[in-house]
């Protein structure tokens, strides 16, 4: 019974051990800027705070554009251990000279915010700037090429920015950047935060808020729809009694006729998935291309495959075929 007791004593003294390394542990990353790693996560998206809950410890932050962003962006940093407070020192915002952006700004502001680049998570709006480039470790790309490999470039330009206050009912945030090294001319970012509008607008310094921004639209369709090629296993080309291959012709204009290899065209779709309180949709390709909802110049950008035939240049070479076949009859 003895031998029982001490071996559960030691258990309890080992388990109070390593709680006490863990939260020692959590303690010193604070302290120097790092998240901590044992605890559960929890964040509140309208008063914007991330609370990290450990055994015997909470510790809280107040973030600015995400819960990715590093601690030393937050605000009101806090450690508890049963309650009681732990001081921790006031972290100095990282200046990262390899991160700037150039923008071009428009003469004429009259179009509005355009919308720049959508995905299932967010949108981005440009407001009298034809283009934005990032410039990273000496690397110079756009803006959407950035979104498209990943739309965490948000967050990290959010984070070389001032957040200046919050608009709109609460729901959105105010960042602003002077013009110096970090921006050419000076930024302006309106991020929203409300129910299915999760939008980005991006501007001059000189930009303010405007009615139309941070309010629902149903634009974004380019950006999001999909190819769905539902071909069943089992469809072959149809050919001739030569043995020639006849092409499924599915779409032509004035200068190209478009052909799949195989009759198909009744098995691919244009998708476009549930988002942003919209259901999910999915639309015959023959019909998104004759009702205009989509050219075939995107859908091939999108990744569609099929032959693209130059009617005059087929009819001329046919045209030479015949004259060098009658020629030699002839001879």
């Amino acid at each position: 019974m003895k031998k029982l007791l001490k071996s559960i004593i030691k258990l309890i003294l080992l388990a109070i051990f390593l709680i006490c390394v863990m939260t020692g542990i959590d303690y010193y990353r604070m302290m120097h800027g790092e998240v901590p790693v044992f605890n559960q996560s929890f964040y509140n998206s309208k008063t914007r705070t991330q609370t990290y809950k450990g055994i015997i410890y909470v510790a809280t932050r107040e973030y600015f554009s995400s819960t990715r962003e590093p601690l030393n962006e937050s605000d009101n940093l806090r450690f508890y251990v049963f309650s009681f407070p732990l001081p921790l020192p006031k972290l100095e915002k990282k200046v990262d000279n390899s991160f700037k952006i150039e923008t071009e700004e428009k003469n004429n502001c009259s179009d509005g915010a355009v919308l720049y680049y959508a995905d299932l998570d967010k949108k981005v709006y440009l407001y009298c700037m034809s283009d934005i480039k990032i410039i990273e470790n000496g690397k110079k790309d756009t803006l959407f090429n950035y979104l498209s490999k990943d739309n965490s470039i948000i967050d990290k330009t959010l984070n070389h920015m001032d957040l200046l206050g919050i608009y709109n009912d609460q729901t959105t945030l105010m960042f602003q950047a002077s013009k110096d090294s970090f921006t050419n001319l000076g930024l302006t970012i309106y991020q929203c935060n409300s129910y299915n509008v999760n939008d980005i607008y991006i501007g001059p310094l000189t930009m303010g808020f405007h009615d139309d921004f941070c309010v629902y639209k149903d634009d974004d369709f380019k950006f999001i729809y999909t190819i769905s090629d539902e071909t069943p296993d089992g469809i072959n080309e149809v050919v001739d009694e030569n043995g020639n291959v006849i092409p499924e012709v599915f779409y032509e204009d004035e200068v190209y006729r478009y052909e799949f290899k195989v009759p198909k065209s009744t098995y691919v779709f244009i998708k476009t998935p549930e988002v942003r309180g919209k259901a999910e949709t999915k639309t015959p390709l023959l019909t998104a291309l004759s009702s205009g909802m989509v050219t075939i110049e995107e859908v091939e950008k999108k990744g569609l495959q099929f032959d693209k035939i130059d009617k005059a240049k087929e009819l001329e070479e046919l045209q030479k075929a015949q004259e060098e076949n009658n020629s030699g009859e002839i001879s």
